[in-house]
């Protein structure tokens, strides 16, 4: 699922003056302006290939930025604070007593409970106004937008931070949608790599299904590199707010993505072998060190270096393992001088 600004605009257009208070009061207003933000989704694919999740960067093949949660407040005008978004406590084989709660709240049966759009909407109408508009509001802005899952269904694991509905605005929101988006970002590198078969690029793009706001993805790359004669560095922020029309924000992404030379592929080693060459990293690792000894001459490996005027005087294969023999400074007590000191064994400090 593709995150669109259309979901929230639509919603918040039919908002009276007292509910537009209410959303700026928690941090969310810059997402009451946003206008129709709409693009195709075979527009996001160079950006999300190119984008490295675990290093929260992205490269055009010449320059490489950093896109994190500093860069999701530029774009998205969210909460940038201190104060991590809290998040539901797992206990195993059962459901969290928020879990259960927030469900309730929004109408859903459970986690895999898809609501519509009709739905949301009555929501709003039965939570009109006080605490829970406000939290109703982060949980369908969350969904339909800023962290979208791939089956669309409500995203509740951050819900902990709203049982406080005037302390929303003091979580940073902007470092946990750039994590969600990172994590969906990495998610997506692994799933491609662990494809049998090579498909078409026209096939890729129709499968693209990610979770996390693409959008703002996009519009950090539009705003931190140029193009051509395209310079958005210098609009204001939230950039989101700049883009009020989806036809322009198209034609430019079409551009961006067109000058996009090289693939980032940012996953695990784990991840990688088991999708990749279909070995766990045990046997991957063993593969390597045998590798490794064939390329090493038999005399190489027999026989240690030592290099002179060092403190070492061999090396070599003891009965318990690897040894290795120093050269002490002659200043130190032997062994039969050191047993010959009347001082408690307590009284010495082993340094390993």
């Amino acid at each position: 699922m593709i995150s669109q600004c259309k979901y929230i605009t639509e919603v918040v257009s039919a908002f009276s003056d007292e509910q537009k208070q209410a959303v700026r009061e928690i941090g969310f207003g810059c997402l009451l302006d946003l206008g129709d933000i709409d693009i195709k989704d075979d527009l996001f694919l160079p950006f999300l290939l190119n984008y490295n999740g675990s290093a929260m960067s992205f490269s055009n093949g010449k320059e490489t930025v950093l896109i994190n949660s500093t860069t999701i407040r530029d774009v998205l005008g969210l909460p940038l604070t201190d104060r991590k978004v809290e998040m539901e406590v797992f206990v195993r084989k059962s459901v969290s007593e928020d879990r259960v709660k927030w469900n309730k709240f929004i109408g859903a049966r459970n986690s895999s409970h898809y609501l519509g759009k009709d739905h949301w909407k009555s929501l709003f109408t039965t939570y009109p106004s006080g605490d829970s508009f406000k939290q109703l509001f982060v949980m369908y802005s969350m969904t339909m937008f800023l962290c979208t899952r791939t089956d669309g269904c409500p995203s509740i694991s951050y819900c902990p931070s709203l049982n406080k509905a005037d302390e929303i605005a003091t979580y940073n929101w902007s470092g946990y949608v750039a994590n969600y988006l990172c994590d969906g970002v990495r998610k997506l590198h692994e799933s491609l790599l662990s494809r049998k078969k090579t498909e078409s690029k026209k096939n890729l793009e129709t499968k693209l299904n990610v979770k996390g706001c693409m959008l703002a993805l996009v519009l950090a790359v539009v705003h931190k590199f140029k193009v051509r004669d395209m310079d958005f560095s210098k609009a204001p922020t939230p950039y989101i707010l700049f883009w009020r029309e989806g036809s322009k924000l198209a034609d430019v992404a079409r551009v961006f993505g067109l000058n996009v030379k090289s693939t980032v592929l940012a996953v695990d080693v784990s991840a990688l072998a088991r999708s990749v060459l279909g070995h766990d990293v045990s046997t991957i690792d063993r593969t390597f060190k045998m590798v490794s000894k064939k390329r090493v001459h038999e005399e190489d490996r027999t026989t240690p270096k030592v290099v002179q005027n060092s403190p070492v005087l061999s090396m070599g294969q003891g009965d318990s393992g690897r040894e290795l023999i120093l050269r002490l400074p002659s200043h130190l007590k032997t062994d039969a001088e050191i047993d010959a000191e009347d001082v408690p064994v307590s009284c010495f400090l082993i340094f390993l």
